[in-house]
């Protein structure tokens, strides 16, 4: 299953043209000490922290059809609190009125980020990351029951966060949506 979800990835990012990318990934889970519990370091999500702009890439509910809108990113540490808490603000440029904020809090033992659980981790070349979450919900107009992986990339000045949906009762992942941006601070 893993494996499906991690080829869809690199097949849609493969048509996207990112070809130079993908050849760099390597694997490297990474596990606590003592466990078979794959972990997210608060260091993998301080390579996240910053502005980032872009597109999202998204399938539309009814067309069924990819679309393209500009988007940003500010990922930010949570100031207002102590611990492990950071902040996505996103913002679509030509969409008004289309701002929003998550808070993300990564628990103690790193493996899980807000509701969803750590399934996956990567150590790319050149000290980028790449780490998958999964968690249950709705989605889609119907708001069908479905387990959603959440795919994180941090890969030098390039950030890729990347849905991905299996309905209930079906065994295939679709790609919801994409984030694809780039840094504009440095970090």
């Amino acid at each position: 299953m893993k494996r499906f979800v991690f080829c869809a990835v690199l097949k849609y990012l493969f048509n996207a043209g990112l070809l130079p990318f993908l050849l760099t990934i390597t694997t490297c889970p990474v596990h606590a000490q003592g466990s078979n519990r794959t972990v997210v370091q608060p260091g993998d999500l301080e390579k996240m922290e910053g502005a980032w702009l872009g597109f999202l890439f998204y399938k539309d509910y009814q067309s069924g059809q990819m679309q393209r809108i500009h988007a940003s990113i500010n990922v930010s540490r949570s100031a207002a609190t102590t611990g492990n808490v950071w902040q996505l603000e996103y913002d679509y440029p030509r969409e008004p009125g289309h701002k929003s904020t998550s808070t993300y809090i990564l628990n103690k033992t790193g493996d899980s980020l807000g509701d969803a659980h750590v399934i996956e981790r990567k150590t790319l070349p050149g000290g980028g990351i790449s780490f998958t979450t999964e968690s249950k919900g709705k989605d889609g107009n119907q708001q069908r029951a479905a387990v959603f992986h959440h795919i994180w990339t941090v890969q030098g000045d390039s950030l890729l966060i990347t849905k991905m949906v299996r309905y209930e009762n079906e065994d295939s992942f679709i790609m919801r949506n994409t984030y694809r941006l780039k840094t504009v601070t440095t970090k």
